[in-house]
């Protein structure tokens, strides 16, 4: 992608909406969001765009459809949101299973990343207790 084809500006209201989607949609467990994690949504996006957004009512988004959605932004950008789903899914101990399969299935580099988490979660919850992530190979 060429330089001006990415867009670096602050995202938008619909934009910070349709990021909020693909967060929930990732990070939802079978019950839906915790109270916990509809908190820390609304005050990250807040923080992070300056626009309110209400996690109950966002509809779910397929990985492919929030991949092309954030398509015309930089990899730090995409990054960053990366690390709000995970942060957003991590506070719900334990994680449910069904939470690190959608986690796996986010397009991009980021996604290795999450395999390997993920992966190390199925050995934890297998009683490999040893595997605690230290390196970039502990879950190989």
């Amino acid at each position: 992608m060429s330089e001006p084809d990415i867009l670096l500006t602050p995202p938008d209201a619909a934009e910070a909406a349709v990021l909020a989607r693909g967060i929930v949609s990732a990070a939802e467990g079978p019950g839906g969001l915790t109270p916990l994690q509809d908190l820390l949504i609304r005050a990250t996006f807040h923080s992070m765009t300056g626009h309110e957004v209400d996690p109950a009512a966002c509809a779910p988004i397929s990985p492919g459809d929030f991949a092309a959605a954030l398509g015309r932004r930089n990899e730090i950008f995409r990054t960053r949101i990366v690390q709000v789903m995970l942060l957003a899914a991590l506070v719900v101990r334990p994680l449910p299973g069904q939470v690190a399969t959608r986690l796996r299935r986010v397009p991009g580099g980021a996604a290795r990343a999450i395999c390997r988490w993920c992966r190390c979660r199925r050995r934890r919850s297998r009683g490999w207790s040893a595997c605690i992530p230290r390196s970039r190979t502990c879950c190989r």
